[in-house]
């Protein structure tokens, strides 16, 4: 069980400490994907995306950077989803609870927020 959500968590591509990133899919093709729009909008006329800049991190860099220590996973599901299943060593912080508890996370640390 622990190995399928971890592959599944992993497979999600994992966001940099950005948990409100989980309510917007990544652009295609990931960080960077699309180049710079006018101010706040592309070119469309919509609204731009605001998660567009957060930066992302591919299953082996997290997998990598959790190994070596370098990293934490934050699992901002609800603390129910987290109790069935959620990636070795993770921090569950529900997405509600994130700015109140910012304080918790490691300062020397790359923070990776999951939803799935």
């Amino acid at each position: 069980m622990r190995t399928a959500v971890f592959s599944c968590a992993l497979t999600l591509s994992a966001l940099t400490y950005a948990a409100a990133a989980c309510r917007k899919p990544a652009p295609a093709g990931g960080a960077g994907a699309r180049p710079p729009q006018a101010a706040g909008q592309e070119s469309s006329g919509r609204e731009k995306d605001p998660f567009a800049s957060v930066p992302r991190v591919t299953v082996e860099e997290l997998d990598e950077a959790l190994k070596d220590g370098r990293a934490v996973a934050l699992d901002v599901r609800p603390a129910e989803a987290f109790e069935e299943g959620h990636i070795r060593g993770a921090v569950s912080i529900p997405e509600e609870e994130v700015v109140g508890r910012a304080g918790e996370l490691p300062k020397d640390k790359l923070v990776v927020a999951y939803c799935a």
